[in-house]
């Protein structure tokens, strides 16, 4: 785009500096909204499929007297109380869909930067007219920083 050679002017410079801001600060909140929601996915389904197999166990025990042992059950039934209870408070399915939504709203932003940093870009009213485009989407990214760091998952900024 610009040789080395050239002269930056005040507008290259600007675009250049909302250029690297943006890019960095919208992969960097996308990225944590993957990592966050791929957390919660791993935690979910195997949290869900110990409480199905312990539910199932006690209650082939309650209908049958002969399944487990006396102290199998105990353990069984505790386990899966606990895990109920795990799965109640921190409701990592829920935690997953609220972390994938933010990661798209984050993925819409980074769509929205691409079609201005791919756009054409030869002369100063260009560079202008990208300068206008990547301030109009600072103020989309600042919002969506703001909701983010009120909900709970993005609350500790990098």
């Amino acid at each position: 785009l610009i040789l080395k050679d050239e002269r930056w002017t005040p507008s290259q410079v600007l675009m250049a500096h909302l250029e690297a801001q943006l890019n960095k600060t919208i992969g960097r909140y996308w990225w944590k909204k993957y990592v966050s929601a791929a957390f919660w996915s791993n935690i979910a389904t195997p949290i869900n499929l110990a409480i199905t197999l312990f539910t199932t166990l006690t209650t082939g025990q309650a209908a049958t007297d002969s399944l487990l042992n006396q102290e199998t059950f105990v353990r069984i039934s505790i386990a899966s109380l606990i895990l109920s209870t795990v799965n109640t408070f921190f409701r990592p399915h829920q935690q997953t869909n609220a972390n994938t939504d933010a990661m798209n709203k984050w993925r819409q932003l980074g769509t929205k930067f691409e079609e201005i940093y791919y756009s054409e870009c030869f002369n100063d009213l260009d560079f202008d007219r990208r300068i206008t485009n990547y301030q109009e989407l600072q103020k989309e990214v600042h919002a969506e920083q703001i909701a983010c760091r009120a909900a709970v998952g993005c609350r500790w900024a990098w």
